[in-house]
């Protein structure tokens, strides 16, 4: 696993933004928190209706 720093990691989160409600991104695929999908691998698959805090998204993204 790649280490990024904590600059890094904030830059990459504002830009993909973050949405608390699952959304299909550009591709059709289902996404939640700070673009985290199935395919993440971190034992979240996204579905419509799910919800999401801003702390558990931010503990997704830095474990994948």
């Amino acid at each position: 696993m790649r280490q990024v720093n904590q600059r890094t990691i904030n830059i990459i989160k504002e830009f993909e933004g973050f949405r608390a409600e699952a959304y299909r991104d550009a591709a059709g695929v289902w996404t939640i928190g700070y673009g985290t999908t199935a395919a993440a691998g971190v034992g979240v698959t996204p579905v419509p209706g799910m919800t999401i805090t801003n702390r558990f998204a931010s503990i997704l993204f830095v474990a994948i």
